[in-house]
């Protein structure tokens, strides 16, 4: 039970969070060049900080092995979840780019914010280091695959430049 109660208080902080950024959105308290400097913030220094100081120094390196194994599941979810993202566009009959976007909308979820509190929540240091874990290889796919179907199957020196920035 306490595991439930601990993944519901986690969910109600998300939501409260999620709802106050909708108030001051509603109420225009930001404005566009605001909400890219928090969002720069959050993916250039917040996450990376908040995985350094998730992570205790008294991880051991035989845990770090031991969660090998996580490894490979993560790299099947990844794979069952972009299978179930052309599942999903051939049912919705997307074609083209629109299709990709689609693609790489669906298969690349978004759960480094949600996931660490409900990682640590409910397992502690050791579902800290599987949340790292999957997270480095979500993040590997996103800038890869998910880079690639959203430039347009671009190619060659191309697809290297929106691998190092994406809006290039």
């Amino acid at each position: 039970m306490d595991s439930m109660s601990a993944l519901l208080t986690q969910m109600a902080a998300f939501a409260v969070l999620f709802l106050i950024g909708y108030i001051t959105l509603k109420i225009k308290f930001w404005n566009e060049a605001d909400l890219h400097s928090v969002s720069k913030f959050l993916v250039n220094i917040g996450i990376p900080l908040m995985v350094l100081t998730s992570i205790p120094s008294y991880t051991k390196r035989e845990d770090i092995f031991a969660a090998g194994p996580f490894l490979l599941v993560g790299i099947c979810f990844v794979g069952v979840m972009y299978a179930g993202a052309l599942v999903s566009a051939k049912l919705a009959k997307v074609q083209g780019d629109t299709k990709d976007i689609h693609i790489a909308e669906s298969a690349f979820p978004n759960g480094t914010f949600v996931g660490l509190p409900i990682a640590s929540a409910l397992l502690g240091t050791q579902g800290v280091l599987y949340w790292s874990i999957y997270t480095l290889l979500d993040h590997a796919t996103v800038w890869t695959i998910g880079v690639y179907l959203a430039s347009g199957r671009k190619s060659g020196q191309k697809l290297w430049k929106k691998m190092i920035c994406p809006t290039t």
